[in-house]
């Protein structure tokens, strides 16, 4: 596989929410809401994002409280947090006040089932800094209860899975084989438009290429390394 990161329908989605969400709406910058089905690169292109840009990336767990949260995001802004939650959050507000850099939020969901998504709202009021969520395909549903934070989402940007077309775009960028549009459609079929799935049926093209000097890898060779896969 080429080590490049991919310009895909869902990145170029990103990108352009990101110019959205940089236009101050009556002095105020929002949030962007990144949202849609596991496995469509949504982590992904938040972690590039983050290290090219160098800019905080938090990733909320089942469980994390709201002292962890603010800890988090403190670190990822290269500061040590104070101990006692109420300290930590004045001092991250010091720190925004200082630099107002995008904080890019992963795994939402998480902190709207705890409720500590209020955090966040409280952040966005007192900072003005731009806040990134990302989360799963039902996060804007549920953010629908907290009609406070909705109000503050000036872009939301949905992840979508692969279509037949976008794979070819993706494997013409990172693939170092080349692939037959039945070969296409089967990576399309079994990697269920998923980014992960689909990277993973790329290397396999890539190994069945190199082993039997291919030019091309069809749907059929595929399917050979398959059926061998379920044999066992």
């Amino acid at each position: 596989m080429i080590d490049a990161f991919a310009m895909t329908q869902n990145v170029r989605r990103f990108m352009a929410g990101l110019e959205v969400l940089r236009r101050p709406v009556k002095g105020r910058i929002g949030i962007m809401l990144v949202y849609g089905p596991y496995g469509t690169g949504k982590t992904e292109i938040g972690d590039w994002y983050y290290t090219n840009h160098a800019i905080p990336y938090v990733r909320a767990t089942d469980g994390t409280t709201r002292r962890e949260l603010l800890a988090n995001i403190v670190s990822a802004l290269e500061e040590a947090p104070k101990y006692r939650s109420a300290d930590i959050f004045e001092q991250l507000l010091s720190i925004l006040d200082e630099q107002s850099k995008p904080i890019i939020i992963d795994e939402t969901d998480y902190l709207v089932d705890s409720g500590i998504i209020e955090t966040v709202r409280d952040i966005s009021d007192m900072t003005n800094a731009p806040i990134i969520l990302m989360g799963m395909d039902d996060l804007e549903k549920k953010l629908k209860n907290y009609p406070h934070l909705i109000d503050r989402i000036t872009v939301r940007v949905r992840f979508e899975l692969f279509s037949q077309v976008e794979i070819a775009n993706y494997a013409g960028q990172v693939c170092e084989t080349t692939l037959s549009d039945d070969a296409i459609a089967f990576i399309h079929l079994h990697g269920k438009g998923r980014l992960r799935m689909t990277t993973t049926w790329l290397e396999r093209a890539e190994r069945i290429a190199g082993l039997n000097r291919l030019e091309e890898v069809s749907a059929a060779h595929l399917e050979a390394y398959l059926e061998k896969e379920r044999q066992g």
